[in-house]
This record gives structure tokens, sequence and C-alpha cells, in this order.
């Protein structure tokens, strides 16, 4: 690792001390808020629909991106970035003054508005940071990193909640949140300037419309996410309500969820860089239609062990091979208009499903769930196959790249 590092020209090599150290700033941040944020919600006295609704609340923002994309397209993406994890991360430190289950949802949803503006332009900052060639590994070491932060943040919050409580916990963890933003901001251009156009920029309603491959793999990407976001309140609630899971055991899930996510970054980065990253994606469909079918058939809290490993692997897929795919399928100069195509299904896809399950729930049960899940995520396997065996956008973009970087 160290040695490429050194090979790689030096601004890049800046960008990525800068992204991996905001990148252990979030493990800090998150770990410990995403393993508890819903459980602590039912906790509270939240509904199973508000507990719904709180796991919502990310998607309904992103449904925003087009907008924070035109507005925001001419903008320094670092800079926007650290405006809007800054100020979402901030509102977290109002929950020293009340934790009632009211005021939980109201910073959150605040919370998730102002984080919805960095996800649109995160695409368009990576673009900038690393060259096409080594994109997927520097990506992944950063995980790596963040994904060790996490675990320790899992660790250490598992510990000090029952202690401080939430009212505490996560005003502790959002200071780091904070920390990360800073570090985001320190980053700079290091790929060549891109050719300013003639014509204005198209939006990302012309992109669905005009882009074919795009749409296709838009639209397998929305079954999977889909079927992702609909379990994603079902999941705690069936350890909470089903399983009767402390909260020492959902330390534990979650420390294992992060061991598996912190392998596959490091693996999935490498496999991006020297095959499609199209296809990486398949392989974690295939993974995913395993996890609900485990679900469906665990009666105990033990074979959520064996349940971890599968959803570490899908969560750092989503994270890594899904902005690389977008990256490689972007046109230059449009990428925040890919990113907000992009963004704005996983924004309708992840508000609908988080609604949808408590509905599911109540009429079919959560083995009924279960098995609607799987079914939409063999739509999206379905939906993919096409895309790989025709699409030819998913190499990288022709740059002359050498030990120096990109000339």
């Amino acid at each position: 690792m160290f040695s490429f590092l050194f090979q790689i020209k030096r601004q890049v090599r800046h960008n990525f001390k800068c992204d991996l150290g905001g990148g252990i700033f979030y493990g800090l941040f998150y770990g410990g808020l995403n393993s508890f944020i819903l459980v602590q919600a039912r906790r509270l006295g939240a509904t199973a629909f508000e507990v719904g609704l709180l796991a919502a609340l990310p998607s309904i923002w992103l449904m925003l991106s087009p907008v924070w994309a035109k507005l925001f397209a001419s903008k320094n993406p670092y800079k926007m970035v650290f405006f809007g994890d800054g100020i979402s991360r901030a509102w977290i430190l109002l929950l020293l003054f009340s934790t009632s289950v009211h005021w939980y949802l109201i910073l959150f949803t605040m919370h998730y508005f102002f984080a919805s503006i960095s996800a649109t332009v995160y695409g368009n900052a990576m673009q900038q940071a690393y060259p096409a060639e080594t994109r997927g590994t520097l990506m992944g070491w950063v995980r790596v990193g963040s994904a060790l932060a996490q675990i320790i943040s899992i660790v250490v919050s598992g510990i000090l909640l029952p202690i401080w409580g939430v009212g505490y916990l996560f005003p502790f963890l959002a200071l780091f949140g904070i920390g990360s933003a800073f570090s985001f901001s320190r980053m700079k251009r290091a790929m060549q300037e891109e050719p300013q156009q003639a014509d204005p920029k198209i939006s990302a309603v012309q992109i669905f419309k005009s882009d074919q491959d795009y749409r296709r793999f838009v639209v397998a990407l929305f079954f999977f996410g889909l079927a992702w976001s609909t379990v994603v309140p079902a999941y705690p609630l069936f350890q909470v309500d089903a399983l009767k899971v402390t909260d020492g055991f959902i330390s534990t899930f979650s420390t294992i969820v992060l061991c598996s996510s912190l392998i596959f970054y490091y693996i999935g980065g490498r496999l991006i860089d020297r095959y499609s990253p199209l296809k990486v994606m398949m392989a974690i469909f295939l993974v995913n239609l395993l996890i609900p079918l485990a679900y469906y058939f665990t009666t105990t809290q033990w074979p959520l062990l064996f349940i971890a490993l599968l959803q570490g692997v899908v969560n750092a897929a989503i994270d890594l091979v899904i902005i690389n795919c977008v990256l490689c399928m972007a046109k230059k100069g449009e990428i925040n208009s890919y990113m907000a195509a992009n963004i704005y299904l996983q924004g309708l896809r992840g508000t609908i499903g988080p609604l949808l399950a408590p509905c599911l729930i109540q009429l079919l049960g959560y083995k009924g769930l279960f098995i609607i899940v799987f079914a939409i995520n063999l739509v999206g396997v379905w939906q993919l196959l096409p895309l790989i065996k025709s699409n030819n956008r998913m190499s990288h973009p022709n740059e002359n790249f050498t030990a120096a970087g990109i000339k």
C-alpha cells in the first residue's frame, strides 16, 4: 500500500490522506449512530410507523438531488460536502436538550435534509480527487479505515449507551462527524479541468430519457434498493420484537457487519479496478438474495451472526460499487446530473420501502415480508442480466495513467 501511494502524484496522495482522515472520523461518528438509531427510537417509544419514517428520512430528502445538482453544479464540491455534512451533524448536538421521541425525529429530519446536499456532490468530488484507474483501490482503502473506526465506535457505544444514554452518546459521536467534514474540506482537485460545454448541462430527467444503458442500470438498482430499504426498519424490529435481542448482542452483530465490510472494501476496490464494476454489482445482487431467506428461517438470535457476514458485504458494495458504476457511465462534465438521476431514484425507493414495511408486517407478518423482499430482489437480478451482456461503458475512461498520475 505505502509503496503504491508514493507512485501516485502528490496531489492525489494529499487527497487520499484527507479522505482517509475524514473516513476514520466518519467511522467513529457513524458506527455507533447507525447501529442504534432505529433501536433507540423504538426504546424511546416510537411506533412501528415512526421507526419506518425515521428509516425513510434519508431517502425522502435525497429526492431533492436534482435541485442540489443544479444549484451547486459550479461550486467547489469539497466545500459543499463540508457545508452539508457539517451542518447536518451539528443538529445531533441538540439531543443534549431533550431525548423525547418527537424531538428525536425532528432533529434527525434536519440532519438528513442537509446530508442530502453532500450526497449529491460527492460523486463529483471523487471524480476530481482520484484518477479512474486507481479510484476503486483508493476509495476502498479509505473505507477500510472507516470500517475499523466503526468497529471501535460500535463496541464503545455498546458500553457507553447504558451509562450515558442516547442524549449524551449521540452528540459525542456527532463531534467526530463534524471533524470528518473538516478533514474532507481540505481535499483539492487533482484531475485536469474538464472543458466547459457550450450548451447548458442536461438535466437528470433528460439523462434518464436519453441514455438507455443508464436507464437500465438505475431500474435494476431501483428494485435492489427497494428490497433493501423495505427491510431497513423490518430487521431491527424483528430483532427487538421477535428475537428479543439485547443492546450488547446488537453491538456484536454490528461489529461483525463492519468486519465483513472491511474485508470487502479491500477486495472490492481491487476487483473494481481490475474488472467491470457492473459484474461485481451482479455478484452482490446474488449475495443479497440470501439475506431475507436467512431471516425467514431464523427463530433465535444466533443465526444473525452469519447474516451479519452477508450484510456487511452488501453494505460495502452499496457504498463502493454503485458510485464507481455511475462514474464509469457518466459522460464528461455531467457527473452531477448522472448522480442526481441515481440519487433521486434512491430517494424514491428509500422512501417507499420503509413506509411500506410496517403495512406489510401488519398484513403478512415478518415471514411474509421476507418472501416479498426476496421476490423483489429477483426482479433486480433479472433486470441487470441484459445490461451485463450488452454494456461496453463499464471500462475506465481513456486516460493516460503513469506512476506519476494522470497526464
